[in-house]
């Protein structure tokens, strides 16, 4: 019987199965870059820890989007297109999202999360498909929040800070919630005993 020599098929497969490793990792690398986020937000740029009003922080803003990765586009990116809605409440009282966030008309940019006017609603209009997550919005605005503070309110023993989406309370570290279509997002500090209704749901209308 005629032996067949199968060291050539077997080093192929070898050869194959190196290469998509390779291709894996160098795509896993790749996706990472691409989703890299600000180490310590709360060393930025720009950033306020002062009471509201926040009105957009412009000036900084350029620096803050290299920092965590963000293009400054001259339009609104059509890769993907995402509406949240936000509320927040210090001590009971509302807080007055500001149109502009993310958006320096002077210098022709914007981020790709931005705000366009009083409503609260946060629109994502990116160049590319990522995730984003609530703490990037805070970055851009140039307001401080993590999981205890949000601009210079935090939480002690007589305060809490909460967040909450579509009426469930986010567990772990809130900044890294991410932000998908259609959310209802609250973040509440003050006394938990005084806490407002927490809205569940939002009425988007048809423009992203």
């Amino acid at each position: 019987m005629k032996k067949t020599n199968n060291a050539p098929i077997i080093i192929a497969a070898v050869a194959l199965v190196l290469i998509g490793l390779a291709w894996n990792e160098m795509g896993a690398m790749l996706k990472s870059k691409d989703t890299a986020r600000a180490a310590d937000p709360d060393a930025l740029p720009g950033m306020r820890t002062s009471r509201p009003p926040w009105e957009p922080e412009l000036a900084r803003l350029l620096d803050r989007l290299h920092i965590i990765g963000f293009p400054a586009l001259p339009d609104p990116g059509t890769a993907l297109r995402l509406r949240q809605h936000l509320d927040i409440y210090v001590n009971g009282e509302s807080v007055v999202i500001p149109a502009g966030i993310g958006v320096h008309t002077a210098a022709g940019f914007m981020a790709p999360v931005h705000t366009r006017d009083t409503s609260g609603v946060i629109h994502i209009a990116s160049d590319r498909i990522r995730d984003f997550n609530l703490g990037e919005l805070f970055d851009v605005w140039g307001v401080r929040f993590d999981g205890r503070c949000i601009g210079s309110y935090c939480a002690d023993k007589e305060h809490s800070l909460f967040v909450y989406v579509n009426g469930n309370p986010v567990m772990g570290d809130p900044r890294k919630a991410l932000l998908e279509a259609n959310q209802e997002i609250v973040i509440v500090y003050g006394e938990s005993a005084k806490a407002p209704p927490i809205p569940t749901d939002y009425s988007f209308g048809p423009d992203i």
